[in-house]
């Protein structure tokens, strides 16, 4: 079978792409498929062109490989791919809308508000803030901060965030809140 192996991309998660993908390759040869190892680059369309595959293996992490921007192309490429389509990859990104997705097939989330760009930054909707940095890379790191300070971590986190965020109550200790954005 000829196997199209998606590794790296541009994503903060690219360097455990690349060793997943190594170790996906290993097991292809082993199997005796070809296997032909493609970084996410301006020149990917052709080279899926020219290799023809019978399916695509996404060993992306984070943005592009999860998020169902590769799974569109290869969709409209018609090279069958691993893992879900489009839109389950859509919703799952989107930690907000997946939230609303649990709760009305009764999976049990912690409360959570969606914040525009705005609100936090504009209209003082949160000044002290916990915030998971890589939300959009699909990977949880937290990061505190004063809102009000612009060079504080917290501040230099949400320059690089999309445009809206959810804020979460976690409940880690009795009588105590903890709430993240």
């Amino acid at each position: 079978m000829k196997v199209a192996l998606l590794q790296g991309g541009r994503s903060l998660e690219r360097g455990v792409s690349l060793r997943s993908g190594g170790r996906v390759a290993e097991a292809l040869l082993d199997l005796g498929h070809e296997a032909d190892v493609m970084d996410l680059g301006p020149d990917l369309v052709s080279r899926l062109q020219s290799f023809d595959p019978d399916v695509a293996f996404i060993a992306l992490h984070g943005t592009e490989g999860e998020d169902g921007t590769v799974q569109a192309l290869l969709e409209l490429l018609g090279i069958p791919h691993t893992g879900p389509g489009v839109a389950a990859c859509q919703r799952c990104m989107d930690k907000s809308l997946a939230k609303y997705i649990f709760r009305e097939n009764g999976v049990p989330t912690p409360d959570w508000v969606t914040y525009s760009e705005a609100s936090i930054r504009d209209f003082g909707a949160a000044s002290t803030a916990c915030v998971d940095a890589c939300a959009a890379e699909g990977h949880n790191a937290l990061t505190f901060g004063d809102l009000n300070d612009p060079e504080s971590p917290i501040s230099q986190a949400l320059k690089a965030m999309p445009s809206r965020q959810i804020r979460e109550d976690l409940a880690l200790n009795t009588g105590v809140r903890y709430s993240g954005i």
